[in-house]
């Protein structure tokens, strides 16, 4: 199980299912391993996996690694269309500001979220109100 004992920094890439979904392995992760379904992608220094996880959950990034997919009823990707993806590779310093802006639109977005959630609790409150007569 050495080959799929995840460590921190590395990708999870999906290669069934919804393929190219990545997620980056947290620093405080513990120990896990992946299965069939996905690889684990280690990479070099001098690339920001925020980005390159930040890339692949685009629909650029999924256009890019759905061009190697085989099969008919149970599509798949394989390690040599994996490593055959061209991945767009800024210097590191604009890595880290794509990754950086990612994780505040990510922010913004679950704060909206939230937002949005309390603003639609209050309206059906409200609702009820109004349907049971109550002021």
């Amino acid at each position: 199980m050495r080959r799929s004992k995840l460590k921190a920094k590395d990708l999870i890439f999906t290669i069934t299912g919804r393929i190219g979904t990545v997620a980056v392995v947290p620093e405080d992760f513990g120990e896990g391993n992946i299965n069939q379904h996905s690889v684990r992608i280690h990479l070099i220094e001098g690339i920001n996996e925020r980005y390159i996880a930040s890339l692949f959950n685009t629909n650029l990034g999924r256009s890019l690694s759905s061009r190697g997919v085989s099969g008919g009823t149970r599509i798949a990707l394989d390690y040599e269309a994996i490593k055959s993806i061209r991945i767009p590779l800024p210097p590191l310093p604009v890595q880290g500001r794509i990754a950086n802006g990612v994780q505040k639109i990510r922010e913004k977005s679950k704060q909206f979220r939230k937002e949005a959630k309390e603003f639609f609790d209050k309206a059906k409150r409200e609702v009820e109100s109004l349907i049971l007569g109550e002021e």
